[in-house]
């Protein structure tokens, strides 16, 4: 869901890398919220709407939630630039991690981390599961992120997939202390 949003923000020139943000595990309505600030309104929540607001309404399935706020939007992208680019003709390759991480490690600093580390083949990132409790150590949870790779160029290898997520497993343990789940 994140992906679908800043995706669409990003066809419009807004970049939610230079907005505030705010992580809350829950909320009365949803899980795993996300929502992106200007000043001190909210711009737009993400999240998964929680087991118990679904049981109310029958639903069985997990629901993803998305809210943004047009206004805003529209303050947002008057006056920039639309920017058009050329659809990839190679595959993207999804990974997906479970990092064991300390408790104020915060997701942007992940995703920081790691467009920062690979600059070249990192397309996007998500933060799909956020995990405190039980069976965890003290002061620690667990990010599960997806990592979409691609090459411009190319068709991505094995061999180059797995040298590029050693890299980011190798960042994510040395600068944030992070371990593989």
């Amino acid at each position: 869901m994140k992906n679908l949003v800043i995706n669409s923000l990003n066809r419009v020139n807004v970049h939610t890398d230079t907005l505030p943000t705010k992580v809350f595990e829950s909320t009365p309505t949803m899980n795993n919220v996300l929502q992106y600030c200007m000043g001190e309104a909210v711009f737009v929540s993400i999240g998964q709407i929680n087991r118990k607001l679904l049981k109310y309404f029958d639903i069985k399935q997990d629901v993803f939630y998305a809210e943004i706020d047009c206004e805003i939007l529209t303050k947002l992208a008057k006056g920039k630039k639309i920017v058009y680019q050329e659809l990839n003709r190679f595959p993207e390759v999804s990974r997906d991690l479970a990092l064991l991480i300390d408790k104020q490690i915060t997701y942007k600093e992940i995703e920081t981390l790691a467009f920062k580390t690979e600059r070249n083949y990192l397309k996007s990132m998500n933060l799909f599961d956020v995990y405190e409790g039980k069976n965890l150590e003290e002061g620690k949870k667990s990010y599960a992120i997806r990592l979409i790779l691609c090459d411009k160029e190319k068709t991505l290898t094995n061999n180059e997939i797995n040298a590029i997520m050693d890299k980011l497993i190798a960042a994510f343990e040395a600068k944030l202390g992070a371990r593989l789940r």
